[in-house]
């Protein structure tokens, strides 16, 4: 559907203005770490054109031969708190590549409290409670008294960055009589990978249809360049179910244009009562969807970030199971 998709339902728009500074005329590479889970990206990368630059990254950013010089840099990689990823920004730049995202841009699109604001219209109900030091019941207490005037029944946690699904139901569906002793139980879970904070959000039902031997939610993930809605992907392993409809993608288009990211995903989800919003991220370290096409992925990167605005960018729904 690609083009004539984002035609028929009035997402196309011209992309914002390119970099007004002196980087924006370097050429473009791919930039992503020295692990083989990013082979396949890497390839893909290669294959749109672009050239290639992995690196090391434990006390300081390694790269080959001492490094290039002069490139501007689409960075795909791991999740990094903070402080590490202006580290890895600056000491590629030191080394000649000036990634597209800047820290302050990976900030603005990668932590839940950036861009809850934003996103509200269309997201359940939540709060925050930032954690400097030992995690206990008091820490809590402010957050979970906004969360029990709001008359649910459940909450979801999740740090500032991500949930803890692999814990099971434990912290998906929190009861209010458990609100601050599952918070702290929560920042202990999520160990050393724990980011800056604890999220409650209220929990919401999702639709669910036959999936890969169990009933599966219908989320998508949409992938934006620029502010221009530019892939929409079933981001679980849904079958036969409907993608977001045309209204859910203009609005959430629109929201996406005020983060200030130029490379940004937004993960909604089919529920009972309607669609909504999961949450926000930095594109660069979205992981892909499960059967994305990266070749198609890597390709429109590289057209955006390579050409002048006014340059118009396809989006493709992959539909599961059609």
């Amino acid at each position: 559907m690609d083009l004539q998709y984002l035609r028929e339902i009035g997402l196309h728009h011209e992309f914002g203005e390119a970099l007004s500074t002196d980087t924006a005329e370097l050429p473009l590479a791919a930039v992503m770490p020295d692990d083989l889970e990013f082979d396949e990206e890497a390839e893909a990368a290669v294959a749109a054109g672009l050239p290639l630059f992995r690196f090391g990254f434990r006390e300081a950013v390694e790269l080959p031969d001492g490094g290039p010089r002069g490139f501007r840099g689409i960075f795909r990689g791991f999740m990094l708190a903070r402080g590490r990823r202006r580290l890895l920004h600056e000491g590629l730049k030191e080394q000649g590549i000036e990634l597209l995202v800047p820290p302050h841009c990976y900030e603005a699109a990668h932590f839940f409290p950036a861009t809850y604001a934003t996103l509200a219209p269309l997201s359940p109900r939540a709060c925050w409670a930032p954690v400097d030091g030992p995690a206990t019941p008091e820490t809590f207490r402010s957050a979970c008294e906004e969360v029990r005037s709001w008359n649910c029944r459940y909450v979801v946690l999740k740090d500032f960055v991500k949930s803890a699904k692999a814990h099971g139901k434990r912290f998906m569906q929190v009861p209010m009589e458990d609100l601050e002793d599952a918070a702290c139980d929560f920042v202990a879970a999520r160990g050393a990978r724990f980011n800056e904070g604890v999220v409650f959000k209220e929990y919401v039902d999702l639709v669910r249809y036959p999936g890969r031997g169990e009933a599966s939610t219908n989320e998508w993930r949409l992938w934006f360049l620029g502010g221009n809605l530019m892939e929409v992907t079933a981001n679980s392993f849904q079958e036969g179910a409907e993608p977001p409809p045309k209204q859910v993608l203009e609005q959430v288009s629109g929201m996406a244009r005020s983060i200030d990211n130029p490379y940004i995903t937004i993960d909604v989800a089919e529920a009972s009562s309607g669609w909504i919003i999961l949450e926000a991220g930095d594109g660069g370290v979205s992981g892909p969807a499960p059967g994305q096409d990266l070749a198609k992925h890597w390709k429109l990167l590289a057209s955006h970030f390579q050409h002048e605005v006014g340059q118009i960018c396809g989006v493709d729904v992959e539909k599961k199971g059609a």
